[in-house]
């Protein structure tokens, strides 16, 4: 369809896809606004334009059948929808495609491979969201401020997670990331402010810089064998942090990695780290003891600055500086 094909938006309310279209353009049925039943037929529809839909708040559920390369930037942004079921093959999710207040309960059921930047932004009463086992990524921002959400569950065909995937999802408390995901995203869950639980998978290699900083609620982090690096800010800010198990195998500890971790008492810091990170155990207020490996030669500035509780620290032969 061309742009814009519509001219008189707020007389439709109903509209059905015959199978012979391939592509539904950008805006053609943006601010329809009594719209409320769409069917799309089409098994060769292969794109839905940017805006194609968007504001259409009459649209309370829309289910998705057959296959899409493409469901473009802003397609049902501000729709009315409170379900959306997607049952088909999607090559990709664009940017604030679903972005919408109304939206409660997501199904993807389908072969969707990628859900893209801020796709799902700001669907604030979104409580729900089943993940079939196909997607390869999910970009910067695509749950940001989805803050009815939980819990969460991130399947394990993900290969790459973009920034703030989850940020800001306060009603966020228990998390679980499935066998297979290598690497967390950087600040995946930062300012979850409710979240307490969180199941790492023994596939984990990685926890990106900020993954779940500001996570007031968490109080205690099984850190899987295979992790070799934990990022900066990683768990900065995680107040209520108490108790947190590395395993042999971790070298670096990021810079800030445990800043603010005020609740954490101790920790033990397995012999393979090699490298701790500038302010990392910054006002870790209750931290009493603890145990430089020997294979870390310096301690950078402000490692343990305001520990005023910390009496006993136990440091390397092999320490250069410090």
């Amino acid at each position: 369809t061309n742009h814009n094909l519509i001219s008189f938006c707020n007389q439709i309310q109903s509209v059905t896809i015959p199978e012979s279209v391939t592509s539904i353009g950008k805006s053609a049925f943006e601010d329809c606004s009594n719209l409320d039943s769409l069917i799309i037929n089409g098994v060769a529809t292969s794109m839905i334009g940017a805006y194609a839909f968007a504001s259409c708040t009459s649209l309370t559920s829309l289910s998705l059948v057959g296959s899409f390369q493409t469901i473009g930037d802003s397609a049902f942004v501000n729709c009315g929808m409170t379900s959306l079921t997607i049952d088909a093959t999607i090559t990709s999710i664009e940017k604030y495609a679903f972005s919408s207040r109304f939206l409660t309960s997501l199904s993807l059921t389908g072969n969707v491979q990628k859900i893209g930047d801020y796709a799902f932004s700001s669907c604030s009463s979104l409580n729900t969201v089943t993940f079939p086992k196909s997607p390869t990524s999910i970009g910067s921002h695509a749950f940001d401020a989805c803050t009815s959400l939980n819990p969460i569950e991130i399947p394990g065909t993900v290969t790459e997670i973009g920034d703030c995937a989850f940020y800001n999802c306060d009603g966020l408390t228990s998390v679980k990331i499935d066998e297979g995901v290598q690497s967390t995203g950087a600040n995946m869950f930062k300012d979850c402010d409710h979240l307490a639980t969180v199941e790492l998978p023994e596939s984990l290699t990685t926890i990106a810089d900020g993954s779940f900083a500001s996570c007031s609620k968490l109080d205690h982090v099984n850190i899987p064998a295979r992790v070799t690096c934990i990022g900066d800010g990683a768990f900065s800010n995680c107040t209520s942090l108490s108790e947190i198990t590395l395993r042999d195998g971790v070298k670096t500890i990021g810079a800030s990695a445990f800043f603010s971790c005020q609740a954490l008492t101790s920790i033990t810091l397995p012999g393979s780290v090699t490298d701790i990170g500038e302010d990392a155990f910054w006002y870790c207020s209750q931290l009493k003891s603890i145990t430089i490996p020997e294979n870390v030669t310096a301690i950078k500035p402000d490692t343990f600055y305001w520990c005023y509780n910390l009496k006993d620290i136990t440091l390397p032969a092999g320490l250069t500086s410090f």
